[in-house]
């Protein structure tokens, strides 16, 4: 977790992400079965291996491909209504911000 810094200097937020990181691997886990990649070459699995990293500051995996399939469509439907609604509150959440600040320049 050194992203989130040490000591008195650690981030303030960091409960709060280990928090929606749970909150949304759950909703993935519970809405989509997840699998490896096929590989359209060879028809096998696409293997993951958790050894590969990078020599970057902040060590992270490597870019690796996962399937996710909606359990259901019941399931596929609800996340597809789910992300319109966050996405419409979204984008007049930021209108009434570019208004405010208009009306607060003006």
């Amino acid at each position: 977790m050194s992203s989130f810094g040490w000591g008195r200097r650690q981030c303030l937020g960091m409960t709060l992400t280990q928090d929606e990181l749970l909150l949304s691997c759950g909703a993935l886990a519970v809405s989509f079965n997840v699998k490896f990649k096929i590989d359209p070459a060879t028809g096998l699995e696409k293997k993951i291996d958790p050894e590969i990293s990078n020599s970057l500051l902040i060590i992270k995996p490597d870019y690796w491909e996962l399937d996710f399939e909606p359990r259901s469509e019941k399931k596929r439907q609800q996340v597809i209504d789910l992300w319109e609604e966050s996405n419409a509150r979204d984008v007049k959440e930021r209108a009434d911000f570019l208004a405010a600040a208009r009306a607060a320049k003006a």
